[in-house]
C-alpha cells in the first residue's frame, strides 16, 4: 500500500486519490483490517529460510510473514508522519460486503 499510495494511489490514476473500500465495516475504525509487508522484507524473509533449511534442516518450513495487522485508516493517517505526504483518498462502497472485515496471518512461528 505504501509504494502505491506515493505514485499512483489507486486505480483512480487521473484524479490520485486512494480508493478505500467502505467505512463501515465492524472493525474500530470502520476500515477492513489487513496484514501488509513490504516486497524487501519478504524477499529477505525467503532468503533467511533458504540459509536456514541448507544449515539446519533437511525438512520443509512453513512461516507465515506478516505484521499482525492495521487498518486502512490507521495506515492512511500514520503516512504523513513517515513520509510529509498527506494521502488523498475516497471512501467508495462497490459490492465488497463478501470480504472478511479482517484478514490477517498469524506469523506466531516466525518469532519463536
Amino acid at each position: 500500500m505504501y509504494p502505491v499510495s506515493l505514485d499512483r494511489p489507486s486505480t483512480n490514476r487521473r484524479k490520485k486519490t486512494l480508493l478505500v473500500f467502505g467505512d463501515d465495516w465492524p472493525t474500530p475504525n470502520g476500515t477492513c483490517i489487513r496484514d501488509y509487508i513490504h516486497v524487501t522484507d519478504l524477499v529477505e524473509s525467503h532468503i533467511a529460510a533458504i540459509n536456514y533449511l541448507m544449515s539446519y534442516s533437511n525438512q520443509g518450513l512453513t512461516v507465515n510473514l506478516g505484521t499482525g495487522g492495521h487498518a486502512v485508516f490507521e495506515i492512511i493517517h500514520a503516512f504523513p508522519d513517515f513520509t510529509g505526504r498527506r494521502i488523498v483518498y475516497q471512501v467508495v462502497s462497490q459490492g465488497w460486503q463478501m470480504l472478511p472485515p479482517r484478514l490477517l496471518i498469524a506469523p506466531q512461528h516466525l518469532k519463536s
